[in-house]
């Protein structure tokens, strides 16, 4: 949720993985309206998971067009049982 509907920028930042070969892009630009930013919108996807079993334990915050950041929240990705 972006109170005044102008979050432009997912960063996420890799903390630990079980993968030889897990990339990240950390910067991921939100396309999202303003109304459905001041409602509560979510972002999907810039990860696959592939074939390998693994895990990646991420952190992320947004970043609006005023330059505040938001709290960091750590959450893990398990892919085919890893």
């Amino acid at each position: 949720m972006a109170p005044n509907g102008n979050a432009i920028l997912l960063h996420r930042d890799l903390v630990e993985t079980s993968s030889n070969s897990f990339h990240l892009n950390p910067a991921t630009a939100i396309n999202i309206p303003a109304d459905a930013q001041k409602r509560g919108a979510v972002i999907t996807g810039g990860l696959t998971c592939g074939q390998s079993p693994f895990y990646a334990t991420m952190s992320a915050y947004i970043m609006d067009a005023d330059g505040n950041r938001s709290n960091s929240v750590k959450y893990t990705l398990h892919c085919n049982g890893g």
